[in-house]
């Protein structure tokens, strides 16, 4: 439409230098050494920090569900935050204080993460196997079988 779209998913990168860096050493398995180079610019662990973080696979499972069951990924996707929200509402008894409080990563659903869920369904319609080669070579075993030539 040429109009300019809102990010739908924000980024995760900040230039953030910090490193951790893991050493283990051969002759003793359990000896692990741990070494923190450069520090971080930005708060670690805080609220903005869990829209970065992967659904639970519960909510993974539903939406897959969902979307099995013929529902539009954009009604998927409204229908959970809907749910979720009346869900909080049912467990705190403040409706003020589950309308904007992010208490959980479920309760935030980005289209990307559905479509995602989507696509693999779709794959799984006609893909074989992870190699592309093998999966043409199944599909044309499965056709012979079926009596095409």
């Amino acid at each position: 439409s040429g109009k300019q779209r809102e990010l739908q998913k924000a980024s995760k990168k900040c230039n953030c230098l910090a490193l951790l860096k893991v050493t283990c050493y051969k002759s003793s398995p359990d000896m692990v050494t741990l070494k923190v180079m450069n520090e971080h610019n930005h708060e670690v662990g805080g609220s903005d920090d869990i829209k970065h973080l992967p659904l639970s696979k519960e909510a993974g499972d539903y939406i897959e569900g969902r979307l099995r069951e013929g529902y539009r990924k954009r009604d998927t996707r409204l229908s959970i935050q809907k749910n979720y929200r009346e869900y909080m509402r049912g467990l705190t008894k403040d409706i003020s204080a589950t309308t904007n409080t992010i208490l959980h990563r479920d309760q935030i659903v980005h289209a990307d993460e559905i479509y995602n869920i989507y696509k693999k369904i779709q794959e799984s319609f006609y893909k074989r196997t992870d190699d592309q080669k093998e999966s043409i070579k199944i599909w044309l075993n499965e056709l012979t079988v079926r009596g095409y030539k």
